[in-house]
């Protein structure tokens, strides 16, 4: 299981402005924790799972309609990117399932959680990002992938 920690900002640093930045007020309050290993290769025609622990600094697990979580998939080297809505499970497990189709673009990926709850009328809103996994899609697998070799 990988974990990450996020602290919350400062108020006082929240209402400083940053030359060519809006004011930041939204802070920082969810711990997002992948469940599942991310891979180091796939190959087209395969799927990745993504399943992660949404909880507050308390550790209470996060869930509420006005909540929502993605994941973010980025192509290291090219301008393609996509985003998928994360399903929750319960006791604050979001997952999502992505099928790499025929036709994806092969190279160096990089995936992050999004996690944020809307503002309400009582509460401001907050958020949290996951550490960042990188994986690599193939088009087939190379010698240097094959870890076992019968004789």
């Amino acid at each position: 299981m990988f974990r990450g920690r996020l602290l919350p900002v400062p108020s006082e640093l929240s209402e400083i402005e940053a030359p060519y930045y809006s004011v930041f007020t939204v802070p920082v309050k969810i711990n997002v924790d992948w469940l599942t290993p991310i891979e180091n290769v796939y190959r087209r025609d395969q799927s990745i799972e993504f399943r992660v622990r949404l909880t507050d600094f308390a550790g209470n697990p996060i869930e509420n309609d006005d909540f929502s979580a993605i994941v973010e998939m980025h192509h290291m080297t090219a301008q393609y990117s996509l985003s998928l809505s994360l399903v929750a499970l319960g006791e604050g497990i979001y997952y999502a399932n992505y099928h790499i189709p025929p036709g994806f673009p092969p190279g160096l990926y990089s995936a992050k959680i999004v996690a944020s709850k809307k503002a309400s009328e009582v509460e401001t809103g907050f958020f949290g990002i996951s550490p960042v996994m990188r994986f690599k899609v193939a088009d087939e697998i190379s010698p240097v992938d094959v870890t076992e070799l019968e004789l």
